[in-house]
């Protein structure tokens, strides 16, 4: 939903713009440099926030398999526990020498 907004957005402000230069009275080269240089504008903005969802999306990644890892070991730790009490259940006391 996010990026359809994005995407929108970014589609409705290059018309914008390009709307914009195109009827401004500037010479045609002169145009063509703005539409350059907003294009290369847009260009870099879209990848800076690319690259800023790709860093948060590892960032949660990270966080998951740390969350992951966590539970595995605390469960392992559980079973092991579970086996010493079982083991320390059946095992049978000796009488202590009184």
């Amino acid at each position: 939903m996010r990026t359809e907004v994005l995407c929108g957005f970014f589609a409705g402000l290059s018309v914008g713009i390009a709307g914009t230069l195109l009827f401004a009275p500037a010479s045609g080269r002169e145009t063509r440099q703005r539409i350059r240089d907003k294009a290369t504008e847009g260009t870099t903005a879209v990848r800076d926030r690319a690259n800023a969802l790709k860093q948060q999306a590892s960032d949660a990644l990270d966080s998951g398999a740390q969350l992951v890892d966590r539970a595995k070991q605390e469960v392992t730790d559980a079973v092991n526990a579970g086996r010493q009490a079982f083991d320390e259940a059946r095992t049978p006391k000796t009488a202590m020498a009184t």
